[in-house]
């Protein structure tokens, strides 16, 4: 959308993914826009806050905490998306509304102890590695199950689903595989987890795939470049 102000990005996303609720037999309202707003600037945050994308989700600890400051006048819903060393924990538990990006156990311990130690229960999803890509952080899916059955025995966590993202170069029939492959294991273990918290959130798709992603029942889409634009270098 280069060229395109930061308007005319939000109402073409609405459109499309309006289009693409519809086809999956959803509305758009059942969908979360996550702006990624990774080295984006205050201003055209705050300009989207304002169009009405009311979550943004960060990739680093450090430019997280910078924009929870300059930006708390504003009622962000703050995602941590990126990955996370057990040493930042601290600085993110209790201070977003969700952890994207859990995929071993020490992480799930070391979040649910910072969450007991601020008398909090601390939102996240399990990252799913789903083509086992040595580039990309997330838990293998055969090792999948173990891991949920691990966390949730963590009182100050709660797990509400999985997170995932294909192959860059994938096609869209293959990010649709991919995001198949997500799905159904999310609808296997929904049943098999603490009823009383629902398991049922699928962060999936990406400024390349979001439409493939929403057909495939996410119910969180992660924007970054169709929305804000190029990123600047950092």
């Amino acid at each position: 959308m280069a060229g395109l102000s930061l308007a005319d990005n939000w109402i073409n996303l609405n459109q499309k993914i309006q289009i693409a609720a519809e086809m999956s037999g959803r509305s758009i309202e059942d969908i979360l826009f996550i702006g990624i707003s990774k080295f984006q600037s205050h201003d055209k945050i705050e300009a989207l806050y304002h169009l009405g994308c009311k979550a943004f989700g960060e990739s680093y600890v450090p430019e997280l905490v910078t924009k929870q400051v300059a930006l708390s006048g504003l009622d962000i819903q703050w995602h941590f998306v990126g990955r996370l060393q057990t040493n930042k924990v601290k600085k993110v538990v209790g201070t977003v509304d969700l952890i994207h990006s859990v995929d071993r156990l020490s992480l799930g311990e070391e979040i649910d102890k910072r969450a007991a130690h601020i008398s909090t229960v601390q939102p996240i999803l399990v990252q799913v590695n789903i083509h086992e890509e040595e580039s990309k952080a997330g838990v293998h899916i055969e090792k999948v199950p173990k891991l949920l059955e691990q966390l949730q025995r963590l009182p100050h966590i709660r797990i509400q689903g999985l997170m995932s993202m294909p192959p860059l170069f994938a096609t869209e029939s293959e990010s649709r595989q991919s995001f198949a492959k997500v799905r159904e294991l999310l609808m296997t273990w929904k049943d098999y987890l603490d009823p009383m918290h629902p398991f049922d959130q699928l962060s999936m798709g990406t400024s390349h795939d979001y439409e493939a992603a929403i057909l495939e029942g996410a119910t969180m889409i992660r924007l970054g470049t169709v929305l804000f634009g190029e990123r600047p270098s950092r």
